[in-house]
């Protein structure tokens, strides 16, 4: 609806009643639909799956070509950042904070079995299979 209006401008408090909104939907779930969570968790893990494996098929059939060279030695600052390496500090975010989840892990690993074994190998197989390493 919004884009049909090209003379809208969003505003300061339309971001802070979506993350009110967002809030009081989690502190909602939270309270009253929490015994939901194991078949919501598993219903996760299965799109997550099956949406890895239909994204990764798509874009290794229909994208594009380049050679390994260019591929793995070519650098660009596409977006006018006005230095390669800001750029690229900046391109490290995103797969850098994949990596605050197993920091979460770490500080709720007391309510693990045999933490010392299970939370390390949750960890990995949890990297490996987002493919962040």
């Amino acid at each position: 609806m919004l884009m049909r209006v090209p003379d809208f401008v969003i505003k300061g408090w339309h971001g802070a009643l979506l993350t009110i909104a967002y809030v009081s939907g989690a502190i909602l779930f939270n309270t009253s639909a929490i015994g939901k969570m194991p078949i919501l968790e598993g219903l996760a893990v299965v799109l997550h799956v099956f949406g890895f494996f239909a994204f990764l098929v798509i874009f290794w059939v229909m994208g594009p070509r380049a050679p390994a060279e260019k591929t793995f030695t070519t650098f660009a600052d596409d977006n006018n950042w006005g230095s390669l390496g800001l750029a690229t500090l900046i391109g490290m975010v995103g797969p850098s904070t994949t990596y605050l989840g197993s920091d979460s892990a770490v500080h709720l690993s007391e309510e693990l079995k045999d933490a010392s074994y299970v939370l390390p190998r949750a960890m990995f197989s949890a990297a490996i299979i987002n493919c962040e390493f």
